[in-house]
């Protein structure tokens, strides 16, 4: 009888000191705003940034979107503007309302590469903040501007990000040459970016943060 009260004792502590672990454990395991630590990604609450940097824009005719030459003497004079989107990546363009009054996000001049900037520092950051992740679309406009004020249209382009994102900052990766869909298609044009996506906690999150580094011609 002292022999199963003996055996009965140590399971009952065994399963106590079981109990505190896991409770210490899960209490360990949270971040700041209160989701458990792990590998998974909930795309249901998701905090994350995503830094999305233009590469290079490909238009070789020179033509804008109705097919006539930007400039007959020189190649197009490009106005790049962009807003990226996560509430309707997958909706047609332009799904967010007033794409000419989107923040400039880069500019190419007789054929340079666009922007002029050091590239870990991306063009344009958003961050979505405990709302369901659908995937990223960075909305495009182009436009050749003729330095008095008059744009033209060259295209619009679809960007599309559909990864989840890596673990923080720290250990992000920039995702390399990825081309955007063309709006109209009946032109040789092609954009292409690279981006880095990642996870952040609620403290750092502010989902009116829309921030672009851009150095050039304003």
């Amino acid at each position: 009888m002292k022999v199963v009260l003996f055996i009965t004792s140590c399971a009952v502590a065994l399963v106590a000191a079981q109990r505190d672990r896991d409770r210490w454990v899960s209490s360990s395991e949270r971040d700041d705003f209160g989701s458990q630590r792990s590998n998974r990604f909930d795309s249901n609450n998701a905090y994350l940034r995503v830094d999305i940097l233009l590469t290079k824009f490909h238009n070789p005719d020179g033509v804008r979107m109705d097919g006539k030459k930007c400039d007959w003497l020189s190649a197009c004079d490009t106005w790049i503007r962009g807003m990226i989107d996560f509430e309707n990546p997958d909706a047609p363009f332009p799904a967010i309302p007033v794409p000419y009054s989107w923040p400039k996000i880069g500019e190419k001049w007789a054929n340079n590469i666009i922007p002029t900037i050091h590239p870990s520092e991306g063009n344009i950051t958003r961050e979505l903040c405990g709302d369901r992740y659908r995937g990223v679309n960075l909305r495009v406009v182009i436009q050749d501007w003729d330095g008095l004020g008059s744009r033209e249209d060259i295209n619009f382009f679809d960007c599309r990000i559909t990864a989840d994102p890596d673990a923080s900052e720290s250990t992000a990766i920039w995702r390399q040459d990825v081309t955007c869909i063309p709006v109209y298609k009946g032109h040789t044009m092609k954009l292409d970016f690279k981006y880095q996506i990642y996870k952040i906690s609620r403290s750092q999150c502010n989902p009116q943060r829309l921030a672009t580094r851009f150095r050039g011609r304003r």
